[in-house]
């Protein structure tokens, strides 16, 4: 693992100039041994002068974890670089290690990363019980931001990314590939998606507006909006003859596609995203009202993506997390009149708590629904499937019977003001009918007609 550009900078700027003397990280490996001689990442950590100390017996690696940032006087570095380490059992910060904490310029906390779920003491408290040191607020969330991101950032590493099939004009690419890999995350998310909305608009009796976080193509509008499947859709753009037309020619067919079905969507969707082609495919075969090209990680919203985002009641995101951090979320967030509700579909393999804090900070709560899991598709290939496999388990998430059967798996969590929560707890709001994506024969169904409420077989 290499240590980011970004640490240098941070430690550079804002951390050295500010207190003058050595940065010490209190981590999660051991040192190879208590002089300079160290790993790789250790040795870049040596170059910045910051030192990792071994702090709980469950944490394996440098990036595995990330507790505490120490910065002390040079005076205390012999002290601490001796320093035993603190097994999670340990009641008290002992020794040498203890008298180097009372010198402490300061405590800047890292969230927990890998082990987060593992380590069941907070050492961060038992830390600062031991010193006098003032905590930095600010750096610990500058530098917080920095470890989600490297923490994201190696998640990623162990799934398969389909860049390319954002970057074109249409989605007959995004529909092959992904089709390709059953993926039906759309599909499987969209009656809770519904539920949920329905809940919004009963609570405020007007229809809300949407913003699909991750939006590419408009998909979730399309399969919220209109009587149609992701699955559908994808059979559609399979076809030769559509295949064999324009980038052009296809946003002028389905802009009469879909004009065709009726409405049947609860909200009004916004989308953003960072391809300009889907935003502008989306946009122009009438899935999204406005969208925003932007990308929220590396860029501020610009003033007039910002008044598009005033009106919003309901964010959602059914597989962006993990590639966008709270960064994104908080981005949006300000710009918003109103306290939203956010609807998130996040693989098991990306941490949540960091997003959690960001809403719990703008009063909104969280909620994570229990006993039910949302298919994302198959995983592409062994070494996709091993290394998601290997990330769980590195969290202390257990695989069987979902990962381990190989397929990828989202939770469903909801965030929102405090009093809705109370009104209405998420396990009331979403039934999850099991089996409802599965292929079936003709069905018998209630249809709507001028002479009142027919049945009907329905293909």
């Amino acid at each position: 693992m290499s240590i980011p550009a970004i640490f240098h900078d941070r430690i550079d700027t804002k951390i050295r100039p500010k207190f003058g003397g050595r940065c010490f990280f209190l981590n999660g490996s051991q040192p190879r041994s208590s002089g300079n001689e160290r790993s790789s990442a250790f040795g870049q950590l040596a170059s910045l002068r910051c030192w990792p100390i071994r702090t709980h017996e469950c944490c394996q690696s440098y990036h595995a974890t990330g507790t505490v940032l120490l910065m002390l006087p040079a005076v205390a570095s012999t002290a601490l670089n001796s320093a035993e380490c603190i097994s999670s059992g340990c009641s008290s910060v002992r020794g040498q290690f203890h008298d180097s904490l009372t010198q402490a310029d300061a405590l800047v906390r890292l969230p927990l990363l890998l082990s987060h779920r593992r380590c069941k003491t907070d050492l961060y408290t038992k830390v600062r019980a031991s010193t006098k040191a003032p905590a930095v607020d600010a750096l610990a969330n500058e530098m917080g931001e920095i470890a989600l991101r490297i923490d994201f950032s190696r998640i990623n590493r162990s799934k398969a990314m389909f860049y390319d099939i954002y970057a074109s004009d249409d989605p007959r690419a995004y529909f092959s590939i992904l089709g390709d890999l059953d993926y039906m995350i759309p599909d499987v998310a969209e009656p809770v998606v519904r539920q949920i909305l329905a809940a919004k608009a009963s609570a405020t009796g007007l229809k809300p507006v949407v913003l699909d976080v991750g939006c590419s193509y408009g998909i979730n509008a399309a399969v919220h909006r209109f009587p149609l499947t992701f699955g559908g859709l994808r059979h559609r753009y399979a076809r030769r003859e559509m295949r064999a037309i324009s980038s052009e020619t296809l946003v002028s067919l389905d802009r009469s596609f879909y004009a065709a079905w009726p409405d049947v969507g609860l909200a009004r969707f916004i989308g953003l995203d960072v391809s300009a082609g889907a935003i502008s495919y989306a946009k122009s075969v009438g899935l999204l009202e406005q969208g925003i090209v932007a990308d929220l990680e590396k860029e501020a919203l610009s003033t007039d993506s910002a008044r598009i985002l005033r009106s919003v009641d309901v964010i959602m995101s059914t597989g962006c997390i993990g590639y966008v951090t709270e960064k994104t979320f908080s981005e949006i967030l300000d710009a918003t009149e109103k306290q939203p509700w956010i609807i998130s579909f996040v693989l098991r393999m990306f941490p949540f708590e960091s997003l959690a804090e960001a809403f719990a900070k703008r009063g909104l709560v969280t909620e994570r629904l229990t006993g039910a899991t949302f298919i994302q598709r198959r995983f592409r290939d062994a070494e996709e499937f091993e290394s998601c496999l290997a990330s769980l388990a590195a969290l202390g998430v257990d695989a069987t019977g979902l990962e381990s059967e190989g397929l990828l798996h989202a939770d469903l969590i909801l965030s929102r003001p405090e009093a809705d929560a109370r009104a209405t707890p998420l396990e009331d709001v979403v039934t999850v009918a099991s089996g409802r994506g599965r292929p079936i024969g003709p069905r018998y169904v209630h249809v709507e007609s001028n002479e009142g409420l027919q049945v009907a077989l329905e293909p």
